[in-house]
């Protein structure tokens, strides 16, 4: 399945809202809520739209295969 561009997650910081919502190094960001996210630019702007402790819903690509993650915002 041919993707365009997608953001890795590099790394996740231990104990972090990604990190305890199973987000892992290496996931392909997909969307949040619903929302394409292309680039790391494109990630940030969409962020930008929420308040602390929100849920998200990111979608990302992880052994070929999609995973759904709730990820509820900290303090930035």
């Amino acid at each position: 399945m041919p993707q365009a561009s997608l953001v890795e997650a590099v790394s996740v910081e231990p104990n972090g809202p990604a990190s305890r919502a199973g987000l892992r190094a290496g996931d392909l960001i997909v969307a949040l809520d619903g929302e394409p996210t292309p680039t790391v630019d494109a990630i940030h702007r969409l962020l930008r739209g929420y308040q602390s402790i929100t849920p998200v819903m990111v979608t990302v690509l992880r052994d070929q295969r999609q995973v759904q993650l709730r990820v509820v915002l900290g303090e930035q």
